[in-house]
C-alpha cells in the first residue's frame, strides 16, 4: 500500500527519504526525480486535491533540501488524458515555483505533450527522444524532426535542454548520437552531410558504398511519420493482421547491397559489424512481412496453393534468421539467460531468474499481460519461440482451408498462448552463448539466397485494407 500525499507521514517520510539521501550520497545535485501518478491514476481528479498533492511533494523535498527541484515526467499527461485535462495539469502544476520544477517531455520527437499545455503552463522541460518502447529491434527514427524541431521548440516554448528517454538501448545508436549532438551545436545542420560524417567517424574511414547506403537508410527506415516504432511482424503473435510499411522495402534493398560492397573495407571494425547485423536482419523482416501480406491476401482469395507455398518460405526464413543471428554473442538467447543465472544463489533461485528473463522477452508476465512488448529478434528465441507460433498458425489457416471452415483464431489464441507458457517454463534446454560461424560468410549467403526473393517480392500487391 502506498501513503497518499494527503496523508501527513507523507511529508514526514518523503522529507526523511530525501534527508537519507542527502546523507547516504554526500554532496547533492539538488536534482530528485518523483512520480506520482506515472501509470497510476490518482486518487481524485478534483483540481484542489491534485494542486495539494504537488505542493505537498515539494515541500516533502525541500525540507530537507531548500534548492531541491522535482523532476517528473510528462508522460502521466499523455498516458491518461481521460484524467489530465487542462485544468487539472494547470493546478497541479502551478502548484510548484517554475524554479523547483523540471518536466522531462518523453516523447518530444512524436507526441510532445507542452504543445497541449501551453508549454507546461511555463515550467521548463526537457525535450527527450524516446525513440524505442521495450527496447524493441528493428532500424527506425525521426531523423528530420530529431535535428530540426528541438531548435524550434527550443525558441517559442519553456525548453530548456535535451535528453533521451529510452526503454532500452543497443538499438538505432545514430538516432541517440545525432539528438545529443545538439549540446554542441547552435543550429541545426544538413542531416546528409552530418550522416557522412558520422559514419566515417564510426567506421574508421571514407566509403562510398557506405555512404550511399546510409543516405538510403536516412531516407526510408529513418524517415519515419509521426508513428510509434512498429513491431516487427515476426515478433508479433501472427494473425491476419498486416505490419504496414511507412518506407519502399525496395529502396531499403539497395542501402543492403550498398553495405555489403563496404563490407571488405570495414568487417573487421565493431561498429560495422554491428550495424551490418541490425540492417540484415531488417531486411529479412521486411521480406517476412512481404511474404506475409502475400499470405494473408492469398488466404482471402481461398488460394491454397499460394498459402501452402509460403509456409516454408517463411519458417525457412526464420530458422536461417535464426542462425545468422548466432554469429554475435549480443544477438544470442543464450548469453541473455547466462547472465541471468549468474545471479542465483540455489536452484530455486536459478529456475526463478531463468523464467523472468525468458518471460520479459516474450510474455512479460505470467498470463502475457504486456505479450511481445520486450520482444527480441535473438538467436535461440526466433527459432523456438516465433518459428513455433508461426509453425502453429499455419497449421490452423492451412486446416481452416482445406476443410472449407472459417479460420478458428480463439482456438489458435488458446494453443498458442500454451506454447508460450511451456517454453517460459523449459528450464531443460541449454542455448549457445559464444558466437557459432563466421558473419561475413553468412552475411554473403544470406543475401544470395534473399536478396533476389526479396527483391522480386517487395512490390508485391499491396494491403487493401485494414481487416
Amino acid at each position: 500500500r502506498f501513503i497518499e500525499p494527503d496523508n501527513p507521514l507523507f511529508l514526514e517520510v518523503g522529507t526523511q527519504f530525501i534527508q537519507t539521501l542527502i546523507d547516504h550520497f554526500g554532496e547533492t545535485d539538488h536534482l530528485y526525480n518523483g512520480d506520482l501518478y506515472n501509470e497510476m491514476m490518482p486518487a481524485s481528479d478534483d483540481v484542489n486535491y491534485l494542486r495539494d498533492v504537488a505542493k505537498v511533494m515539494i515541500d516533502s523535498m525541500r525540507a530537507a533540501d531548500p534548492e531541491a527541484v522535482w523532476i517528473i515526467q510528462g508522460w502521466a499527461f499523455y498516458h491518461a488524458k481521460h484524467i489530465w485535462k487542462p485544468p487539472q495539469i494547470q493546478s497541479h502544476l502551478d502548484a510548484v515555483d517554475n524554479e523547483h520544477m523540471l518536466i522531462l517531455d518523453l516523447w518530444s520527437e512524436v507526441n510532445p505533450q507542452w504543445t497541449h499545455t501551453n508549454s507546461f503552463y511555463g515550467k521548463p522541460y526537457i525535450w527527450c527522444e524516446l525513440l524505442n518502447f521495450g527496447g524493441a529491434p528493428g532500424m527506425y527514427g525521426r531523423m528530420k524532426t530529431v535535428m530540426h524541431q528541438p531548435y524550434i521548440d527550443d525558441k517559442i516554448s519553456s525548453m530548456s535542454g535535451i535528453g533521451i528517454a529510452p526503454e532500452g538501448l543497443f538499438t538505432n545508436e545514430i538516432m541517440f548520437d545525432m539528438h545529443l549532438d545538439h549540446a554542441w551545436q547552435q543550429e541545426p545542420v544538413d542531416i546528409k552531410g552530418w550522416v557522412k560524417d558520422y559514419i566515417k567517424a564510426r567506421y574508421g574511414g571514407p566509403n562510398i558504398h557506405a555512404e550511399r547506403a546510409w543516405d538510403t537508410f536516412s531516407d526510408t527506415a529513418f524517415n519515419a511519420p509521426a508513428i510509434r516504432q512498429p513491431k516487427a511482424r515476426i515478433v508479433r503473435r501472427p494473425s491476419m493482421w498486416p505490419v504496414r510499411a511507412y518506407y519502399d522495402h525496395c529502396r531499403f534493398l539497395d542501402g543492403w547491397e550498398d553495405i555489403l560492397k563496404a563490407g571488405p573495407a570495414f568487417i573487421k571494425v565493431e561498429p560495422f559489424r554491428f550495424d551490418l547485423i541490425d540492417i540484415t536482419r531488417q531486411a529479412l523482416s521486411n521480406l517476412f512481412e512481404d511474404y506475409h501480406i502475400t499470405t494473408r491476401n492469398a488466404f482471402r482469395n481461398s488460394d491454397l496453393c499460394t498459402v501452402e507455398a509460403h509456409k516454408p518460405l517463411m519458417l525457412g526464413l526464420l530458422e536461417d534468421m535464426d542462425s545468422y543471428l548466432a554469429t554475435d554473442e549480443r544477438n544470442m538467447l543464450g548469453l541473455w539467460l547466462e547472465e541471468a543465472e549468474k545471479w542465483a544463489r540455489n536452484e530455486v533461485d536459478l529456475e526463478r531468474y531463468r523464467y523472468g528473463a525468458k518471460n520479459i522477452v516474450s510474455m512479460w508476465g505470467p498470463i502475457a499481460q504486456l505479450r511481445d512488448y520486450g520482444a527480441r529478434q535473438w538467436n535461440g528465441l526466433v527459432k523456438d519461440y516465433y518459428l513455433r507460433r508461426w509453425d502453429l498458425w499455419f497449421d490452423y489457416v492451412l486446416g481452416a482451408m482445406r476443410s472449407h471452415t472459417p479460420y478458428d483464431e480463439a482456438a489458435f489464441e488458446a494453443e498458442c498462448f500454451l506454447h508460450e507458457e511451456r517454453w517460459g517454463l523449459d528450464h531443460d534446454k541449454v542455448y549457445p552463448s559464444r558466437p557459432i560461424g563466421d558473419l561475413w560468410e553468412e552475411t554473403q549467403r544470406i543475401y544470395d539466397k534473399y536478396g533476389p526473393q526479396a527483391r522480386a517480392l517487395c512490390q508485391a500487391t499491396p494491403v487493401t485494407d485494414e481487416g
